[in-house]
């Protein structure tokens, strides 16, 4: 695929998602409009029914722009790929929420990111593993619920990347498929041998788009793929209700339940609300501590004198 077909693929892709997403207002008009007018209108606050979700949806464009550009170029190794990208859209949750502010009202909620720290006793550093992704908004019916995400990281340098890695017998692959959440890849261009010039923002791809092979060996980075923020959003819009949970613990289980909290890198919460990191902090503590990944913490006067 050459720069000209993927430019034209990844346009087919922006607009569908767009058009067909509920939280952007007039979506219809868009599809007619080429990707400038496109971006044009989702810098603007009120193209979205929720400009919390303004807020995310922006932190995740330019975070992963900006990591592309600042991080990509030089080789990295994919256990910190996934780790510095959510770092990098940290920093822009704050300053797209601060836009929000400045635009709309001064006590206007934003987008917040966090991330949860892992704590588990006895935790080796892990060279590799999976990204848990909490996705925390509020509906339309006015309650706020969570989709979890299951992201794993691989590069790419022109447009393959090899899937063929094995836990023991096991391929990641067939484990990242077998999930009952939400799960996919996330792919970085980045090579080990050569430095890429302006490459690529992130790309995911939903595991369920991808072929099942018995013997998996490269998948194309190109083919069902969305930048990140189009992802997120589709996931959004699209996700089942069975994978839409009421309260952070509940979420936390699920995601437990998919995939050991030893095997996972990092653990991230994206929402357009302001206390989620304390509610998610809480909420995986007390997961880790009642099935004993976790010493619970001594109360006062359990100390010995």
């Amino acid at each position: 695929m050459n720069l000209l077909e993927l430019r034209r693929h990844l346009k087919a892709q922006y607009l569908s998602v767009i058009s067909n997403s509920p939280y952007i207002r007039n979506g219809s008009h868009v599809v007619e409009s080429g990707l400038g007018a496109i971006t044009k209108t989702l810098a603007f606050p009120p193209a979205f029914h929720d400009v919390r979700i303004w807020a995310l949806f922006n932190a995740l464009q330019a975070g992963s722009s900006a990591y592309a550009q600042r991080e990509l170029p030089a080789y990295q190794e994919e256990s910190v790929l996934n780790g510095g990208l959510f770092g990098q859209i940290g920093g822009m949750s704050i300053s797209w929420s601060d836009d929000i502010a400045q635009i709309m009202a001064p006590k206007c909620e934003g987008a917040f990111f966090s991330k949860i720290d892992l704590q588990i006793k006895g935790r080796e550093q892990k060279t590799g593993g999976d990204t848990a992704v909490f996705i925390e908004w509020e509906h339309e019916d006015g309650y706020v619920r969570t989709v979890p995400l299951i992201l794993q990281a691989k590069r790419f340098f022109e447009e393959l990347s090899d899937i063929s890695q094995k836990n023991g017998d096991v391929y990641q692959f067939h484990t990242l498929r077998d999930y009952s959440l939400p799960s996919a890849y996330m792919f970085f261009q980045n090579a080990k041998d050569r430095r890429i010039e302006n490459p690529l923002p992130p790309l995911v791809v939903s595991s369920a788009h991808i072929p099942m092979a018995d013997h998996p060996r490269t998948v194309s980075a190109l083919t069902n793929s969305l930048p990140l923020a189009h992802y997120v959003l589709r996931l959004m819009a699209e996700a089942s209700e069975a994978h839409r949970f009421d309260s952070p613990g509940d979420a936390v289980r699920a995601m437990a339940v998919n995939v050991n909290p030893t095997d996972l890198i990092n653990v991230i919460v994206l929402s357009t609300q302001r206390d989620a990191e304390y509610r998610f902090d809480q909420a995986w503590a007390e997961y880790l501590i009642e099935k004993d990944y976790r010493e619970a913490p001594r109360k006062f006067g359990d100390f010995g004198g």
